[in-house]
């Protein structure tokens, strides 16, 4: 499902030994790419986005090439990189230095959670 790519996603990149540089690395490509976003995009984000768009696709109805559909998984992946784009303030918030395996588990169920529920209201809104 559309929750469950994001979800992994999520863990993939919050529970890495190198979480942190693994992070910093892909948020550095995404606003100033190099050479090496073209080798990350074709390896790992482009298929995903790919992956993602079509079930969103699927979900909504849509062709798997929709604009709408892209937008919307773009959008579902953002749930999912907030959690390192914005790690600081989230370790703030919970008084926390470290994600422990236990605050990562819990992040992937959240992600899982909302990105189901956003599906289903643009589903419901779509249909009615």
């Amino acid at each position: 499902t559309a929750a469950t790519i994001v979800s992994s996603i999520a863990a993939v990149i919050l529970g890495a030994p190198d979480a942190t540089a693994r992070g910093s690395f892909i948020i550095r490509e995404q606003l100033q790419p190099t050479v090496a976003f073209d080798v990350l995009y074709e390896g790992f984000i482009g298929p995903a986005h790919r992956a993602l768009t079509n079930l969103v696709a699927r979900t909504l109805d849509l062709p798997g090439d929709d604009p709408a559909a892209v937008l919307h998984a773009h959008g579902l992946l953002g749930q999912a990189l907030i959690f390192v784009l914005a790690r600081a303030t989230l370790l703030r918030r919970l008084g926390d230095d470290t994600l422990s395996t236990e605050r990562i588990d819990a992040i992937v169920r959240s992600v899982e959670t909302q990105v189901a529920a956003t599906l289903e209201g643009l589903r419901s809104r779509e249909k009615g």
